[in-house]
């Protein structure tokens, strides 16, 4: 089987993200994709921070559990450990339910990119945040 197909799509989704068409992904980029994800209006279906979710929610349940963040997270964020992701999914479950609900992914996610609250959950989203104690 060819790797035509793969590698196509990755660059195609590489173009995706280089918002400044540099062919680098820099702070700027993630910058820009965080503040496209925060005027995504009242996080409406559609939005960036949904087709997150539809891809972390394994099994069409509409929530994501703790197996499935963790595998999600980990496709992102290669560095981070079982427990860091456990302690992230308790501090995103917000109603401690055992399962993030839309709205708690969906919260993490833009929290995670936006919010200037130190004690916001959302910080928790990629593991323990450097200024966390």
């Amino acid at each position: 089987m060819s790797d035509d197909l793969p590698i196509a799509k990755i660059d195609h989704g590489f173009d995706r993200l280089d918002a400044y068409g540099d062919k680098l992904l820099t702070e700027r980029d993630h910058v820009l994709m965080g503040h496209a994800v925060a005027r995504s209006p009242g996080h409406a279906e559609g939005s960036p921070a949904e087709a997150f979710l539809a891809v972390a929610d394994v099994d069409g349940s509409g929530t994501v559990d703790a197996g499935e963040f963790f595998v999600f997270q980990r496709g992102h964020f290669a560095g981070l450990s079982r427990d860091d992701a456990n302690e992230a999914f308790r501090r995103l479950d917000r109603d401690g339910g055992g399962r993030l609900s839309a709205a708690e992914f969906v919260s993490g996610v833009i929290e995670f990119w936006t919010s200037r609250d130190p004690e916001a959950p959302g910080n928790w989203w990629a593991g323990k945040p450097p200024f966390a104690r």
